[in-house]
């Protein structure tokens, strides 16, 4: 389960396991000047994986993972 809260500043907060199943729902981020706080994200799939890389990309600050979730981030897969 996850949750997914919108605070003020073009800040998005998510909690708990961060699956491809919600990645339409996040598709409404632009790049440059979101932040996507991972503070409270327990896990990743893959889709959410190349999801974040993308958003990284395109500008979005990633802040907050815990080394669990930043190690993931870190490895890429073809």
């Amino acid at each position: 389960m996850v949750k997914v809260t919108y605070a003020q500043d073009r800040v998005v907060r998510i909690e708990g396991r961060l699956e491809g199943g919600i990645l339409p729902e996040l598709s409404v981020l632009g790049g440059a000047g979101w932040t996507i706080e991972l503070s409270g994200v327990v896990s990743i799939d893959d889709r959410a994986r190349e999801f974040l890389h993308r958003k990284r990309a395109e500008g979005c600050r990633l802040v907050g993972a815990s080394m669990y979730i930043a190690q993931l981030l870190e490895e890429r897969h073809p």
